[in-house]
């Protein structure tokens, strides 16, 4: 929910929730569009964005990589 930093949570709460992070980096990632991407990236609570956008961008490098 993004109420408490990411940091401040217990190492398994933060294991936990690293699948949650992923899926919301791919549903970022669905939009083709830079700025609905971006859009998208601003509506999620703003503790866990930045880890959503870390993720995201993750992603996006092994995809352009990978060739996927």
């Amino acid at each position: 929910m993004g109420t408490k930093p990411i940091e401040d949570l217990e190492a398994g709460i933060r294991s936990a929730i690293r699948i949650e992070i992923y899926r919301a980096a791919c549903e970022v990632l669905e939009h083709q569009d830079k700025n609905v991407r971006k859009a998208a990236l601003e509506k999620m609570p703003a503790k866990i964005r930045p880890h959503i956008e870390a993720e995201a961008r993750r992603i996006w490098e092994m995809r352009k990589n990978d060739g996927s």
